[in-house]
């Protein structure tokens, strides 16, 4: 062996000093297009209870169908409805007033289900939203 050959232990050691920036530098790269392919989402889809998004509702209760175009105004839309529990959806159209502002489709929630909620445009799906109808508890229902 000769005696400038760097030892196996040198080699390593100058290995490792490159391996923790290339991996900081990595990380940095990929939750920077992480934030800009989220900056630029499109449209946004989902349900509401009083103006509050929500995941659960009662039976009976009124909901709203959110969908938003934050890039242009009088965007035609589709919305489809659909119980994952019963074999049976609903359809619904409308249109953006403005860019970024929500438009709404007001329903009354049916049954207890699981439902999925999906906005088309174009006939491409470009959000969806999962939520569950619950059984209303005695404390809700009127008295008789």
């Amino acid at each position: 062996m000769a005696g400038n050959e760097p030892q196996q232990g040198e080699r390593r050691a100058r290995a490792g000093r490159w391996i923790w920036p290339a991996a900081a530098v990595g990380l940095l790269v990929v939750l920077g297009l992480l934030a800009v392919f989220r900056a630029h989402k499109r449209f946004d889809g989902y349900v509401a209870v009083r103006g509050e998004q929500d995941h659960v509702v009662r039976e009976g209760q009124r909901i709203e169908l959110v969908f938003v175009d934050r890039s242009r105004s009088n965007t035609r839309y589709t919305v489809v409805y659909k119980h994952l529990d019963f074999p049976r959806s609903r359809t619904y159209h409308g249109a953006t007033k403005g860019h970024r502002i929500p438009s709404v489709i007001r329903v009354r929630a049916g049954t207890a289900a699981r439902i999925d909620v999906r906005w088309y445009v174009g006939g491409k799906s470009k959000a969806r939203w999962t939520f569950t109808i619950r059984p209303q508890q005695a404390s809700d229902r009127p008295a008789a």
